[in-house]
């Protein structure tokens, strides 16, 4: 068994022993981790929006349902990360957010300064992403991604015939 990779300069909740647990050396968070926080994080807001869906009635509660699941996203983030220094989707993972000079709490300043510059970056991985897998489709005749490419597979899209489940809609 190998053990665990050390850092250069350990990494510890600093003086907030008594908030977050005893200091221990802390490794940093890879892509995976974070990806993985996100998605959890993700599932959370499409269930806030999809109450608030389940809430409204009329075309005028519809655009009051997308102000406030809006507003949920605005205040999520920031307000997880300056309060509790992590998401729900970080708890899941045992991801913490810390200031990096003494390892405490970033406070609702930071953490907004943070999300101003995270909303972005996070809508350009997805476009990224979205051009790795979206033009390859759009150019091959069959529509198939790398990853249809590389297993030999189609994706198809069936005709709705009214069999499905009522809530799958008519996408399904």
């Amino acid at each position: 068994m190998t053990e665990a990779p050390r850092l250069a300069t350990p990494v510890t909740v600093g003086k907030h022993e008594s908030e977050w647990g005893p200091q221990a050396p802390a490794q940093f968070a890879g892509i995976v981790w974070r990806a993985l926080a996100l998605i959890a994080d993700v599932f959370v807001l499409v269930a806030w929006i999809a109450g608030l869906q389940g809430l409204a009635l009329g075309s005028q509660a519809n655009a009051v349902v997308q102000a406030v699941g809006a507003a949920g996203l605005v205040v999520y983030f920031p307000l997880a990360w300056g309060r509790f220094g992590r998401t729900f989707g970080m708890v899941l993972l045992g991801l913490r957010v810390v200031r990096a000079g003494d390892g405490g709490p970033i406070g609702n300043a930071v953490a907004f300064r943070r999300f101003l510059v995270f909303l972005p970056c996070v809508c350009l991985a997805f476009v990224v992403v979205g051009l790795v897998f979206g033009v390859p489709i759009i150019l091959d005749r069959r529509r198939r991604a790398i990853h249809d490419r590389v297993a030999g597979t189609l994706v198809l899209r069936l005709p709705y015939s009214g069999a499905s489940p009522w809530w799958w809609g008519p996408w399904c």
